[in-house]
């Protein structure tokens, strides 16, 4: 059983962490490269990056002639689309620890704010949280945003499923815990 005490401050990662939102990046992102002949058979190695981060490799990549900022927000319209046609819901599990941790949460993601408020409007958890931290434009890992932010790493949780973000956040003091496909695999908060 997880344990976490109340005078931690708690934040999740949004995508893959709080839903299953991987599958739809994958077709929207497939969508607006197909428009230039472009094809990704492994996302693997973009896991966890930004999209403008994504993006702009991509691009130096296969040296496309792409306004990075107008194919991101083709991306997001057609990811926002293709969630809401499959009525993406957050993970069971993740949603009641997020309805019953009495702590102080916040969301911290490479995504753009206003999608991750949407959903979690929604979804009828924009209530859980003290506030979104969107990472999407700025070249910065979640563990030291939280630093940067002025919160003390041993006082805070982080919920990822990027075993990367979730070992750096460990080796910055702050407690790192990954969850994959809905589940907590690290419980020992």
């Amino acid at each position: 059983m997880m344990s976490i005490t109340p005078d931690k401050t708690v934040f999740f990662d949004f995508d893959s962490t709080l839903a299953d939102t991987e599958p739809y990046h994958i077709y929207a992102r497939d969508t607006v490269l197909a428009s230039f002949g472009v094809h990704i058979s492994d996302w693997g190695p973009y896991l966890g990056n930004s999209d403008l981060s994504i993006f702009s490799s991509l691009t130096d990549r296969f040296h496309l002639d792409m306004d990075v900022t107008a194919a991101i927000d083709d991306k997001l319209r057609i990811f926002k689309e293709q969630a809401i046609l499959a009525g993406l819901q957050p993970y069971p599990d993740i949603a009641e620890l997020v309805w019953t941790l009495p702590n102080r949460k916040f969301v911290i993601t490479n995504q753009r704010y206003e999608i991750v408020s949407f959903f979690l409007t929604h979804w009828g958890l924009d209530g859980c949280f003290e506030d979104i931290i969107s990472l999407a434009n700025l070249h910065v890992t979640k563990a030291d945003k939280i630093m940067e932010m002025g919160f003390n790493a041993r006082e805070c949780v982080l919920f990822d499923d990027i075993p990367r973000n979730v070992q750096e956040a460990n080796e910055k003091g702050i407690r790192g815990v990954l969850v994959m496909n809905g589940k907590v695999k690290d419980c020992s908060v």
